[in-house]
């Protein structure tokens, strides 16, 4: 399990001069990204990125290595993260059956981006519900 509180220690090291949200944003990412591509998350980072201190900088860095599909339009509107935090009462644990969606409908109110694409082959009956 990631130490949600050994990231946001991390964060608050390395980044002190960032405001709040600034700060969720890279402790959400830099859990996302650990969590999903089994890294640590010290070693996300590379040195000359941390040494940097630009806020943009780093995001831009993580945003790329969390999304790698999305073009540099997709990645310029991501929307604000939420605060990185763990309660024990939201673990969920699912059970070994369950079985991949049969279909999925997608409400176009959003003009379909990159990452809808991806996820849209990733399933092989995939609608698009108009509204």
């Amino acid at each position: 399990m990631i130490n949600v509180l050994a990231i946001n220690k991390y964060v608050d090291k390395y980044f002190p001069g960032f405001g709040l949200n600034k700060h969720h944003a890279i402790a959400r990412l830099l859990h996302d990204i650990s969590k999903n591509k089994n890294l640590k998350f010290q070693d996300i980072l590379p040195e000359d990125i941390v040494r940097s201190k630009d806020f943009f900088q780093v995001r831009s860095y993580l945003l790329t290595l969390r999304y790698p599909s999305l073009t540099d339009a997709d990645l310029a509107s991501v929307p604000p993260l939420t605060e990185l935090r763990f309660d024990e009462k939201d673990r969920v644990v699912l059970p070994s059956h369950i079985e991949s969606p049969k279909k999925c409908f997608m409400r176009k109110v959003f003009p379909i981006r990159s990452c809808y694409k991806h996820f849209a082959q990733s399933l092989s009956t995939f609608h698009l519900r108009r509204s």
